[in-house]
């Protein structure tokens, strides 16, 4: 179960996201609804789904070009990021899951210096699992910004295949929000 003050400052980020924001409302509508008709927000068993944290971070000397890794089940190419464990916030899960599958430490971009909130937040479908015994659910994935002083790609717990991508290559739409505002960073 979940600390108390782990889901406050869920909450707390998710609120503060959202008033930076608003424009988000409509495609959220749905984590919205979860995170008022849910006490556990982490927790995996959860129907119809669960907040998940990851990162995308930033080549120290090419800031147009992020960590991508190839998600063996899913096998699209996304930015590292995974579960809430039991104590973590959402953030801290992404750190722990960049180094877990990328072998690169991070630290927050200074876009979160002032005040802790997702860069951003995607709610996205993962299809049934039957290695797992997982039903279909969603991820609503909170989003953070890293700086890495690493350019050499490590070793990684989970044995996935791990790049540095320009921006400009990622196909994702559910990342262009976020694209654009890397890209706005540089400018």
């Amino acid at each position: 179960m979940e600390t108390k003050t782990n889901k406050e400052e869920t909450l707390r980020q998710f609120q503060t996201y959202m008033l930076q924001f608003p424009e988000e409302a409509e495609n959220l509508i749905p984590l919205i609804s979860f995170t008022k008709d849910r006490e556990e927000l982490f927790d995996r068993s959860v129907s119809p789904g669960h907040i998940t944290g990851s990162g995308f971070v930033l080549h120290p000397n090419k800031p147009d070009h992020i960590l991508m890794l190839l998600h063996k089940s899913l096998e699209r190419w996304l930015q590292p990021g995974g579960h809430v464990d039991p104590g973590e916030t959402p953030e801290e899960a992404a750190i722990r899951e960049v180094k877990e599958e990328t072998g690169i430490d991070v630290r927050l971009h200074s876009v979160h210096k002032e005040q802790l909130y997702p860069f951003d937040v995607n709610i996205h479908y993962i299809p049934t699992n039957k290695q797992k015994g997982e039903p279909g659910h969603f991820h609503y994935d909170f989003r953070y910004l890293f700086v890495t002083d690493e350019t050499e790609i490590g070793q990684n717990d989970e044995d996935h295949d791990v790049r540095w991508v320009h921006v400009s290559e990622i196909p994702d739409q559910s990342m262009a929000r976020a694209i654009k505002q890397i890209q706005a960073l540089h400018q």
